[in-house]
Parts: structure tokens; sequence; C-alpha cells
């Protein structure tokens, strides 16, 4: 069940949070973290630039990039409710994930 929102011409979706879709791309994201687990400390031992790596970084960037488009996107729990007013959702990511997400991701992009 998803709500929507007319933005000027432009329709919302809020993501339900077990949906099938959130399930596959946060499944992706564990195993770029995994990924990131094992590759930087190699990366930083052996003195491997991350140009060598760019085939793989430059995906992995794209992906968590567009993450931070779906996490504004994605219902909530609140006190036990699932919360998927589009209002609410993006306020929410923006109070809570937001800086984290654009620190990280920008810092990625520096570093190609």
């Amino acid at each position: 069940q998803q709500k929507t929102l007319e933005l000027k011409g432009v329709k919302r979706i809020v993501v339900d949070p077990h949906s099938e879709f959130r399930l596959v791309w946060s499944l992706i994201a564990l195993l770029f973290v995994v990924f990131d687990a094992i590759s930087i400390p190699v990366m930083v031992s052996w003195e491997i630039p991350s140009s060598e790596l760019v085939g793989i970084l430059l995906p992995m960037n794209f992906y968590w990039t567009m993450d931070m488009f779906f996490s504004a996107q994605t219902g909530f729990y609140e006190h036990g409710l699932l919360v998927q007013s589009p209002q609410r959702t993006l306020r929410h990511y923006l109070k809570t994930w937001f800086i984290f997400d654009l620190l990280v991701v920008c810092f990625d992009w520096v570093m190609i």
C-alpha cells in the first residue's frame, strides 16, 4: 500500500520498508559494506590507489548516492506505527541519517 502526493506534476511514492524492493536494495547494501570492510584494509595495507578499482568503486558510489534518495522516500516506524507520509518521511530522513550519509557519500566521491 503506497501513498502518493502530487508536487507540481511530480508523483512521490513512499516505499514500504518491508517491500521486496527494499529487501533487495538492503541486501545490495550489505554486499557493498562487506566489500568495503575487506577492500579498504587491503588498499591501505598494500597502498593500492583507488584509481585502480574505479570500475568497482564508481558503481558503488552511484548506488550510495541513489540510496540517499530512496531513504528519503521510505516509510518508517514511530511509536509502533508505520508512517508513510511523503513530507514526514523526508523530514525524518533529514533529521536522522541525511548528514551522515551526505558526508560519507561526498567523501567517497572525493576519494575516486
